[in-house]
């Protein structure tokens, strides 16, 4: 997961703004402790301790971390565009990205995983019941946030929450 609740004030904040010194860290979505995990060859991200389960820890890929940051770039920056957020969570489901699209709500769903049809089709009916229209992104690894480096994608990210502090979007 690319955010996570700071302990000690409270404030939900991105993985690749923080240091494991700001920790402790807990997920948003069941409270339990989630350790910050950084490299060289990966994306910056959280991960729910061993002991802990929880059932939106799905062991995702740094392909599908790299979508979903690039997709909150794009939405961060982008015109008509409001209430950008990653990973918000919206009762029995999470949307990967979310944001308010010419005043509609829309939840951006990165489809990477061999995610049954029942799966699917159970997040779309609950999309649906809350009036959030649904964005089925299907990649391959040879997408563009396949192909940027850590360092790179992590520039762009520090550069979307500068132009939302600015008051650009958001």
């Amino acid at each position: 997961m690319l955010r996570a609740i700071r302990k000690s004030d409270g404030e939900t904040v991105e993985a690749w703004s923080q240091k494991e010194s700001a920790g402790p860290f807990s997920c948003p979505s069941c409270g339990g402790e989630v350790i910050l995990h950084s490299g060289r060859r990966r994306l910056e991200h959280f991960a729910h301790t061993p002991e802990r389960a929880c059932r939106f820890d799905l062991g995702e890929s740094e392909n599908h971390r790299r979508c979903k940051a690039e997709i909150w770039v794009c939405l961060a920056n982008a015109p008509h565009v409001s209430d950008v957020q990653l990973e918000r969570p919206l009762g029995d489901v999470r949307a990967d990205v979310s944001a308010n699209v010419n005043g509609v709500p829309v939840a951006f769903e990165v489809q990477l995983s061999n995610l049954s049809l029942e799966d699917i089709i159970r997040r779309t009916k609950e999309y649906a019941r809350r009036g959030i229209g649904v964005r089925l992104e299907q990649t391959s690894s040879g997408s563009a946030a396949g192909r940027a480096s850590p360092r790179q994608m992590l520039g762009k990210l520090r550069a979307g929450r500068a132009s939302r502090r600015r008051g650009k979007r958001g």
